[in-house]
Order: C-alpha cells, then sequence, then structure tokens
C-alpha cells in the first residue's frame, strides 16, 4: 500500500504541474506574482518582501534561468512551474527523511485537500512554511536521538518557518501538541521547541516590524467590534456552502477522524482536531468576516486546516484499516477532484487575463493611470499589481511592454514629476534605464502619463469576472 499511494501522490504533483503550465498566465499575471516576477526580472536577483525569506526557495529556478538569459515567456512558465515543484522536492525530502513515508504523505495530502483558487493565487508562504514545516518534523523525529542535531535543525528550520506567515504558528503548536499526545516527543523535548519558538518570535517581532503583517493584523479588532455576533457572519455561511462543495474531501476526512476518536475513547485527539478546527475558522471569520474578502485570500488562510485532519487521518486512521485498497480509493479520489476542482476555478482568473488583454487593445500606444470603479475592482478583485500585469501580458503577447495602471485612489499615485522615460507603480516610480532588456520594451520614452479619474468602461462591465 505504501507503493501505492506514493504512485498516486508522484501522479497527483504531476497533475498539478501540468495545471500550471496549462494555465501559466492565469497565475503568473496576476498580483503577487506579477510583482514577484517583475522584481526578479528587474533586479536579475530574488524578489523577497515582509521578511518572508521562504519566498526565496521556489525563486531558485527563476533566478536561475534569469541568468541564462531565458525569455520572458520561459521566465513565467519556470515561475508557475516552480512553484509545483517546490511541494514535490519537499515531497520527495520527507520521503528519505521518514522511511514510512507518512510524512510525506500528510505533505501531499495538505497540498491538495484546500486547493481551489490559491492555485491560480499561488505564492502563499504560509503553504510554503507548512511544506517547509512537515520536512522539519519528519527530520526532527529521525534525528531525535542525537540531541545536537536536533537542535541544530530546529535552529535552522523553525525561524524560516515562523517568518514565513503569522498563522504558521497554528499548524505548528496543533502539529508539537499531536506529537506529544502521541508519545512521540516528551514534555522536555517540547517545551524546548516552544521557548525556541517564543525567542524567535520575540525577536521577530521587536526587530522586524513590518507594516503589512501589522495591517493584516487589524482584523482583531473584530473581535470588539463584532461581539457578541460572531455566529451569524457571512464569512461562517460562506464556509458551510464550499464545506461540501470545494472543501468536501476536508469534510470527509474531518468526519472520519472524529468518529475514529469517538469509538475510541480518545477524548484528548478529538478535543484537539475539533477545537484547533473551530478555533482556527472562528479566528479567520471574525479577522475576514464579509464579502469583501476575495474567496482565493481567504482559501490561503484556510490552509491551516488540513493539518488538523491529515495529521489524524495517516497517522492514526489508516493504520488501523483493515481494508487496504479503502485508504488507496480515498486518496485517488481526493487527487482526481482536486484536478477536477482547480481545472474548473480557472475560468474568472482566465477572464480576468481575458479584460486586461482587452483594456489593452482599447488603450494601445498610451500611457494612463485609471482610477478604479466599482466595475473595474468586480472585475479584477485586486488592482494593486495592474502595473506588473499589464507589463508582463504585453510584452509576452505584443513584445511591447505597455505603462498601464488602474489604481485604488489616485491620491495612491508615488512622487512622479512627468517624466516620460519611467515607469510608475502603485508603490514606486522606475526609470527606464534601470530595466533591463529583453524583459522590458518600453519605447513610450517622451509622453507623460495621462490621468484619468473614475471612468467606467463598457467592456470591464461586460466582463465581470468574479461574480
Amino acid at each position: 500500500m505504501k507503493r501505492l499511494l506514493q504512485l498516486i501522490s508522484y501522479a497527483g504533483f504531476l497533475g498539478l504541474l501540468l495545471l500550471s503550465l496549462l494555465f501559466y498566465k492565469e497565475r503568473v499575471i496576476f498580483s503577487d506574482m506579477a510583482f514577484y516576477l517583475y522584481g526578479m526580472a528587474r533586479d536579475s536577483s530574488f524578489a523577497i518582501f515582509h521578511d518572508r525569506f521562504i519566498a526565496a526557495l521556489p525563486q531558485i529556478p527563476v533566478v536561475t534561468a534569469i541568468h541564462m538569459q531565458a525569455t520572458l515567456k520561459t521566465l513565467s512558465l519556470v515561475f508557475s512551474s516552480s512553484l509545483v515543484l517546490y511541494s514535490l522536492i519537499m515531497f520527495a525530502i520527507a520521503g528519505l527523511a521518514d522511511r514510512s513515508a507518512q510524512w510525506a504523505l500528510c505533505l501531499f495530502l495538505c497540498s491538495v485537500l484546500m486547493t481551489t483558487q490559491i492555485f491560480y493565487w499561488p505564492l502563499s508562504e504560509l503553504m510554503l512554511g507548512e511544506s517547509l514545516m512537515l520536512v522539519y518534523f519528519a527530520a526532527l523525529l529521525r534525528f531525535l536521538p542525537h540531541r545536537s542535531l536536533a537542535l541544530v535543525l530546529s535552529l535552522l528550520f523553525l525561524p524560516t518557518l515562523l517568518f514565513a506567515h503569522p498563522l504558521i504558528v497554528l499548524p505548528l503548536s496543533f502539529t508539537v501538541i499531536f506529537l506529544v499526545q502521541d508519545g512521540r516527543l516528551n514534555k522536555r523535548q517540547a517545551l524546548t521547541l516552544a521557548v525556541l519558538t517564543l525567542l524567535i518570535l520575540l525577536i521577530k517581532y521587536s526587530l522586524f516590524r513590518d507594516p503589512y503583517d501589522k495591517g493584516s493584523l487589524g482584523g482583531l479588532r473584530n473581535f470588539i467590534r463584532l461581539f457578541p455576533d460572531y455566529f451569524r457572519l457571512y464569512a461562517n455561511s460562506h464556509f458551510l456552502k464550499k464545506a461540501f462543495t470545494d472543501y468536501a474531501g476536508w469534510t470527509v476526512l474531518l468526519i472520519l477522524c472524529l468518529v475514529h476518536y469517538y469509538k475510541t475513547k480518545r477524548w484528548e485527539r478529538l478535543a484537539l482536531v475539533a477545537g484547533y478546527s473551530l478555533a482556527s475558522l472562528g479566528f479567520i471569520h471574525v479577522c475576514f468576516p464579509d464579502a469583501r474578502t476575495p474567496d482565493f485570500y481567504r482559501e490561503n488562510l484556510y490552509q491551516v486546516l488540513p493539518v488538523y485532519v491529515v495529521l489524524p487521518f495517516v497517522f492514526d486512521v489508516l493504520p488501523g484499516e483493515r481494508n487496504k485498497l479503502r485508504p488507496v480509493a480515498i486518496i485517488g479520489l481526493i487527487t482526481f477532484f482536486a484536478w477536477a476542482r482547480i481545472f474548473t476555478a480557472h475560468y474568472p482568473f482566465t477572464q480576468r487575463v481575458a479584460w486586461l488583454r482587452t483594456y489593452l487593445t482599447q488603450h494601445p500606444a498610451e500611457k494612463r493611470i485609471d482610477e478604479e470603479t466599482e466595475t473595474t475592482r468586480r472585475a479584477l478583485q485586486l488592482t494593486w499589481a495592474t502595473p506588473y500585469e499589464f507589463w508582463l501580458l504585453s510584452t509576452l503577447e505584443n513584445d511591447r511592454s505597455a505603462s498601464l495602471m488602474i489604481i485604488d485612489s489616485l491620491q495612491h499615485i508615488p512622487a512622479y514629476g512627468g517624466e516620460g522615460n519611467v515607469f510608475v507603480q502603485r508603490f514606486a516610480v522606475d526609470a527606464y534605464s534601470v530595466l533591463p532588456q529583453p524583459y522590458f520594451r518600453f519605447n513610450d520614452t517622451l509622453s507623460a502619463y495621462h490621468i484619468y479619474k473614475h471612468r467606467e468602461s463598457k467592456q470591464a462591465i461586460e466582463l465581470n469576472t468574479f461574480e
């Protein structure tokens, strides 16, 4: 069964890899991906923001390709596929560290169980961190008898994990408690990990204060603002619908684990799984309670949830299963439905690229900044990265780089003196001279940007892609 589950996992990653190549434009010409690719192409180096150093790992193939003078299309394909390859490499390393391949199977299931729209917004440091976390525990348990080596592993892995994303502490603490309950970690070892974690977090939040992370925690004020109406939030009802559609695999595994623990009277395990699941959902929904939060963004935060059901399923439920074909069937179905779910989710992202393409056609050879309207917001969901999206799409398809931007407010345009040979973005202004060929092909060096306030577009109304 072990070999068959490994084959299913490798087939699952192969399917994700093919989808990442098929829909590379939908993935790369969107928000953070376009922004990061712009930074790598501009600097011929890694693009690291908000001290999330883990983002450098999937960028290694892209930076390597840049130094090999690969084309922009090749960079886009490499960047789209490198995020899947990262998970595949972590899966292989986990399999080497843990000969039972249980941690590797956990990693695969966490990669597909609740992945739908986030496949098209793939640069999730939370998911990158969770994959690395599972590799860390696979290696830690193997080398625990060698205390000094286990300490070195912790000092290498924990800072990278804890800097990856604020929510990583949830699956990290769950896994430690899970292993203590299982007897794989004793209380002294768990205490050592807890002390190291607290010290690293203290250093992070005292010496590496990041405005983005601070702003993302602003939703904590909702615990006061929304009190006591926590159960009537839009996010709750929306998740319940998703729990029986996109996230049905997670729901099935949750039920299987809870029923198993009820039958075996492992109440501490049942409380751990149910408690972490409910607490995490409550935290996410109170912080992001309404429909203004896009599904793909909330789904990124939901990636803490698979850990709470995958570890119990792999380590507790599967070993007691007498019918050895049933786990193969369950994991095979999870894999198949993940492929199907991701494929069918491409439509709004394909339409989004079509919207950008139409806008480029409507405004050829123009340098312009349009203020966001309700129709453009519905069509694009996020507009802050449109300069990078227009640059990437126009250079890929027209062999000419466009200088266009849609911005949430004209007041947010950075200081700009009307020069013709600059590329204006939401957060900066770059001179054409610092943008290397062949990735940047701006030839509009004389005209300044034209700025338009609240211009509605008929095409934007016709292409409300996310509705």
